[in-house]
């Protein structure tokens, strides 16, 4: 499944509609946030602390390895 690229709004509900761009593909579709929430390949948000790894997020990238080049790979990396 493509990744879609989108921007966070507070006020958003689940169900509401908002204009978003597939990052493979370019076009432009409506989507829901909870649309974009199942459809997130990653398991960690940027800016979430986890008490186990003593940090916070702050980068992400998919690649086909771990830490390996950015790509459209599979392999979380943080």
């Amino acid at each position: 499944m493509a990744q879609i690229n989108s921007y966070a709004v507070s006020s958003l509900k689940l169900n509401d509609k908002i204009l978003a761009s597939d990052a493979d593909t370019g076009v432009t579709k409506n989507i829901t946030p909870a649309e974009i929430i199942a459809n997130n390949p990653f398991q960690y948000q940027i800016g979430q602390y986890l008490q186990s790894q003593g940090g916070v997020i702050a980068h992400r990238w998919l690649s086909s390895v771990s830490l390996g080049t950015p790509t459209r790979g599979t392999v979380q990396n943080y």
